[in-house]
């Protein structure tokens, strides 16, 4: 009888553990398929930590997915459009800067400070970033603009969980970029035909294979487990309170 119990729990588990695979795959496969025009790449995340967030226990992952992203297209959207706007004018910044060249000393510290101004820009950008599609589930009926604020106080005021989120996009998108980066860098000259072809490593293969199934989702479904307190908190707090609270810290600082 008892092995017949732990048996049936082995099975639960085990049932559970392929179930949650399964949806982290679909979700993946998903979100990048949905990602390839670039610009529904913000809606497609957002989609992805809705339905992780709230809609895991569902019987089907298809439904809720892009029920989630038609939810939230039309914010979504236009705040990536926004951010991406705003990372492609800092890049540009930034590569202007540092490819000036001058033997003025003081355009030297121009271009010193112009840099860094750009790059705190870009952190302060990136630090937004990871808490944003979170906040957008949370705060649907806020304005774009209120959630950007309610993303900057929470950024600075509960760093710790800005670093884990940071670990988790740099895990799901830094990966991608090495993965990238080794494949095209990759080459080596053909014998008979004497041209440069691309010769990817078998172990390069296998990396760009286990994200395109869980290179994304898996890291976005462990940082809201690890992120859930703080969530949580904030799904239980009026806005008006939010606001309060970041106009009195604000005034504290003044």
């Amino acid at each position: 009888m008892n092995l017949d119990k732990n048996e049936k729990r082995y099975n639960s588990k085990l049932f559970r553990f392929f179930d949650l695979l399964y949806r982290l795959l679909v979700l993946n496969i998903m979100t990048i398929i949905i990602s390839l025009p670039i610009i529904t790449f913000f809606p497609a995340i957002v989609a992805m930590v809705s339905t992780l967030k709230y809609d895991m226990s569902e019987t089907g992952i298809f439904k809720p997915y892009f029920r989630n992203f038609k939810k939230y297209f039309r914010k979504s959207f236009w705040m990536g459009l926004a951010l991406l706007i705003c990372f492609a004018a800092g890049a540009y910044a930034y590569y202007f800067w540092i490819n000036v060249e001058t033997d003025l000393a003081f355009m030297k510290i121009i271009i010193q400070i112009g840099i860094v101004v750009i790059s705190i820009c870009l952190l302060i950008l990136v630090l937004l970033v990871s808490h944003l599609p979170q906040l957008i589930c949370i705060f649907k009926d806020l304005p774009n603009f209120q959630i950007f604020k309610v993303s900057f106080y929470i950024s600075f005021r509960y760093f710790l969980t800005t670093l884990i989120m940071l670990i988790v996009n740099l895990v799901a998108y830094g990966s991608l970029v090495i993965i990238l980066t080794l494949i095209f860098t990759s080459k080596k000259i053909d014998e008979e035909t004497g041209k440069t072809v691309l010769a990817v490593h078998s172990s390069v293969r296998i990396m760009l294979v286990i994200w395109t199934m869980i290179g994304i989702s898996l890291p976005k479904y462990l940082g809201l487990r690890f992120t859930k307190p703080l969530y949580y908190k904030l799904e239980k707090i009026d806005m008006e309170k939010i606001n309060q609270q970041i106009e009195e810290d604000i005034n504290n600082e003044k």
